[in-house]
Formats: C-alpha cells, structure tokens, sequence
C-alpha cells in the first residue's frame, strides 16, 4: 500500500539531529528518529542499518482522514473556567465517551471563544478530533 509521508530532518546545534515521519493523511507525526552526530555521519556515508533511538506514536492513525469540529458543553455551577484545563478536558472528554463516536477533546482552552455565556448559562469550547 502506497501511502504519501513528509520528511523532516532537524541538523542541531548541539549533540544530536532528529528526524521525524508525518502522515500526510492523519497528520500524525508518527515516528521520531534521534541521531548522534556520529550516527548522522555514518548515515550520511551510506552505512546501512546503522543503530539509532526512536519513538513511534498512534499507529492505528496512520492512513485514516484526521476530522475535526468544535464541541461546547456546559460548565459546573461550581467551576472557576480558566482555573484548570485538566479538569475541563477531562469533563468534555466523559461527555464525548457517552457517545462513542471515537472523538478526542483537546486540552486548549486559551483561545477568545473558548468561554461564553448562553441563557444565563457558563459554556466551554474545545475543538475535538477522530480519525476515520
């Protein structure tokens, strides 16, 4: 299966450069590679199957459409809005589970229209994501 991935390559100051792996699809950055300035070197002179460190991240994403919309939701009467993203994301997190459509809340509540206030009412806004 041919998929299409962006490539980049970070050449640092100091000890190391990295190299990561993006699907083009999901938008996931789904490998990490870290190299040594000695492994960089090896690479570079084409030494095969030279021993590096990696992270790989979210592989049941790769290849599906990344689909994203915002999802507001009531706030506690007892909640202090700006008081706890932890707290908030986790409160629109239970409420996306009880539907069980896949979606993922974000953790970033800082933006202007993230707080409002609706017939008397405190709302939050997130921007959720599923991959399908």
């Amino acid at each position: 299966m041919e998929q299409d991935f962006k490539l980049s390559i970070f050449i640092g100051k100091d000890d190391n450069t990295r190299i990561e792996v993006k699907d083009v699809l999901s938008t996931i950055t789904f490998l990490r590679l870290e190299l040594t300035n000695d492994q960089l070197a090896s690479v570079l002179s084409r030494l095969a199957n030279v021993s590096v460190k990696g992270e790989i991240n979210d592989l049941d994403k790769i290849g599906k459409q990344m689909e994203n919309k915002k999802f507001e939701f009531a706030l506690p009467e007892e909640f202090e809005k700006y008081s706890d993203t932890d707290k908030l994301r986790t409160i629109a997190q239970g409420l996306l589970d009880k539907e069980d459509e896949g979606w993922i809340a974000d953790s970033y509540f800082g933006s202007k229209d993230s707080f409002f206030n609706k017939d008397g009412v405190e709302y939050a806004r997130v921007i959720i994501r599923r991959w399908i």
